[in-house]
């Protein structure tokens, strides 16, 4: 404990003649484990008077140096039978000037007395050096290094309660040797733990020592003295990290869209730019190559930085024709901005002709099918909008893979084309061709609401940028995501029939037959600046019963009788325009059709003429008025008429050589000239007594009419 040795002579000495550099200590005579003294810090006690009953000594401490090395050889001076002494001559006099008999090692004598070391050690002071890793501590005594243990050790970054801390478990000690001063080297994971606090051990002035009893022993196995927070040992001297982190290895995992950065040692997260990552193809400055633009970093600081990659990166990487698609394709390159350590290093860069590949078991390809999640139906809009759970190709779709189903089941209808709008991403807009929603607009059971709206997807109607096909799906259409059609429907055009006196009207989206109105709704006229005559309003008509786009309106007997017997009107598609009022039809939506004005009406879009001859369906003679009226099949031009083709007969056949006493046929007469389904003649006298000579128009019996084919022309 006080490092004091007592030397009992036979005789009296001369004291101040005592050289304790001619001690040697041995664990054994003659044992080469021994040590020899090399100076003392001065004779502390001595008895030089003789009597009988004298014991004379004298007392000497050892330095610190001798203590010290005779502690690190241990076991010597462990106990009496481990503590031998040998003497040289010239250690001492006696009063005579005689020299002390000398023993030498094999002789070497056993103390007759040991007093162990019971003093605890303490620790005096340590530095930190973040380069190397080391800590160098230097303690009151020798320490077994066997003992040595810093998992009692804290750093603290201040004396004061709430001090930021890091307790120490892993640390390996480099000093074989016993002796006062021990060095440690931080594991990597001890290190980095430290590290990771901006608050504690970046410099001296923020590194405080705490240590537990255990941390280590003397040579005696006294525990060191421990020693709180409050009692903290500054550091003596600190050096601050001066090396690079370095890239060991990384993962990329394309199914959870990651990029996983595996360091050397801890770094800034905060300070991690993944813009200055690039993956590329392959090793080298001309290969396909992506630089990231962006990414959500993980917040601790650590070896391990996790980057979520941005979905535009992740679109341009999972491109097939780009970069990670299997596990011999990621290289990574990045630059010295990359990634920062604690202490402010840049990392070692990488270029791209030494770009790092991945391993193949830290490369996940993207393996997950999409997943369709919801859509939306904009039937104003004739869009689509399918949202799925990870990005997808939009060049990809396979439009007859998707069907709308009513529901309760029973109607359906698969698309048959469209364009998708926009670039790939999670959500797709798709432009469905006017087919197609026509088709649906047709079916009273699909989307007609939110509550009938059902889509159902086949397998691989859709891929990820990966090439994973979507996994077959049925959903109802999300909430709020149906638009009903609010767009009125538009007459696109329409053609005319005067053979068939009927009207073609094509819309530009499927129409509700059922609720055709046709009276006072059509407007036709030979131009849209016309006025009347040449305007004329339908009065009614007989309107097609299918849901179409086109409907057909047959004319009434009296409207298409007023149409042609208008000179200017209808006469050719020039002379053809319409207009219509919003109240004639609906579309299936139940929207009013778009007005069209008179000062708007739009010209036919083909017209074919009345080419049906005309027929007198019926004739009435009063020949009181002595006026023949004459019924046509449909508007004549009563100018044209040619008198010398009717004949007036006394019965239905009149044949055989007596025929011609008859039959009266006419050549002349006062004919109305208005045009219309309705021809007079007023008959001369002399027509009438002719009549009456042959017995013709005696009575309904006797009155027949022929008609040549030339009689009369039609409009």
């Amino acid at each position: 404990s006080l490092g004091r040795v007592v030397v009992h002579f036979s005789e009296v000495v001369n004291v101040s003649s005592f050289d304790a550099r001619g001690i040697s200590l041995l664990l054994a005579p003659a044992s080469a484990t021994r040590y020899r003294i090399s100076g003392a810090l001065g004779v502390v006690s001595s008895l030089v008077v003789a009597g009988p009953h004298s014991d004379f000594y004298i007392a000497f401490n050892l330095s610190a140096f001798d203590l010290d090395s005779i502690k690190q050889l241990y076991p010597l001076a462990a106990d009496t039978n481990s503590s031998y002494f040998s003497f040289d001559s010239t250690t001492v006099d006696d009063q005579a000037l005689n020299l002390l008999t000398a023993i030498d090692a094999a002789s070497a004598i056993r103390a007759s007395s040991f007093v162990g070391d019971t003093v605890h050690p303490q620790l005096l002071s340590f530095d930190v050096n973040m380069s190397s890793l080391e800590i160098t501590m230097t303690f009151s005594e020798t320490i077994r290094s066997s003992s040595f243990d810093l998992s009692g050790l804290t750093f603290y970054s201040s004396r004061s309660v709430g001090a930021d801390s890091v307790p120490f478990s892993a640390a390996q000690n480099v000093s074989a040797a016993n002796g006062p001063i021990l060095v440690a080297l931080l594991t990597t994971s001890g290190a980095n733990a430290l590290k990771a606090h901006f608050q504690t051990c970046t410099s001296a002035a923020n590194c405080y020592a705490a240590l537990a009893q255990n941390v280590a022993a003397d040579m005696s196995g006294n525990n060191l003295i421990p020693v709180a927070q409050g009692s903290a040992i500054q550091a003596l001297n600190f050096y601050a990290d001066r090396v690079s982190p370095t890239l060991v290895s990384y993962t990329l995992n394309m199914d959870t869209n990651t990029l996983i950065l595996t360091f050397d040692e801890t770094v800034n997260t905060a300070r991690t730019a993944p813009a200055q990552i690039t993956l590329q193809a392959a090793a080298g400055t001309s290969t396909l190559n992506y630089t990231l633009t962006a990414g959500t970093l993980s917040t601790p600081n650590a070896t391990i930085v996790t980057i979520t990659l941005s979905l535009p990166d992740v679109n341009a990487i999972k491109d097939p024709n780009a970069l990670a698609t299997n596990a011999s394709s990621p290289f990574l390159s990045l630059t010295a901005a990359a990634a920062f350590d604690m202490a402010g290093n840049a990392v070692m860069p990488i270029s791209p002709a030494s770009a790092l590949q991945v391993q193949p078991a830290s490369f996940v390809p993207d393996t997950t099918r999409p997943v369709l999640l919801g859509f939306s139906l904009d039937l104003n809009a004739s869009r689509l909008s399918l949202t799925f759970d990870e990005t997808v190709r939009g060049s990809s779709v396979a439009f007859t893979g998707l069907t709308f189903l009513s529901w309760p089941a029973g109607s359906s209808h698969t698309l048959q084309a469209g364009t998708v709008l926009g670039a790939d991403g999670t959500v797709l807009t798709l432009l469905l061709d006017e087919n197609d929603v026509d088709a649906i607009k047709l079916d009273t059971a699909i989307a007609t609401s939110a509550n009938n709206t059902v889509l159902s997807l086949i397998d691989r109607v859709v891929l990820d940028m990966a090439g994973n096909g979507v996994a077959p799906i049925t959903l109802t259409v999300a909430a709020g995501g149906y638009k009903a059609d609010t767009t009125r429907p538009r007459l696109l055009t329409f053609a005319v029939d005067m053979n068939t006196t009927t009207l073609t009207l094509n819309f530009d989206e499927p129409v509700n037959a059922s609720s055709a109105n046709a009276r006072a709704t059509i407007t036709v006229s030979n131009s849209p600046t016309a006025t009347a005559p040449d305007v004329i309003t339908l009065g009614d008509g007989v309107v097609s019963s299918m849901n179409s786009l086109q409907l057909t309106v047959r004319l009434t007997r009296g409207d298409a009788d007023k149409i042609k017997a208008d000179r200017v009107l209808f006469v050719n598609q020039s002379t053809s325009y319409l207009s219509i009022l919003s109240s004639f039809v609906t579309d299936m939506a139940g929207n009013s059709l778009a007005t069209i004005a008179q000062s708007s009406a739009i010209m036919a879009s083909s017209f074919i003429a009345d080419y049906t001859h005309p027929v007198v369906t019926s004739f009435d003679l009063d020949l009181s008025s002595g006026i023949l009226t004459l019924h046509f099949s449909e508007t004549v031009d009563a100018s044209s008429l040619n008198v010398s083709a009717l004949t007036l007969q006394s019965s239905a056949f009149v044949t055989g050589p007596s025929a011609a006493l008859f039959m009266f046929t006419l050549t002349g007469g006062n004919i109305g000239m208005t045009p219309g389904p309705n021809v007079t003649i007023h008959l001369t006298t002399s027509y009438l007594n002719e009549l009456k000579r042959k017995q013709i128009a005696l009575q309904t019996a006797t009155t027949y009419l022929t008609v040549s084919s030339e009689a009369v022309l039609s409009m």
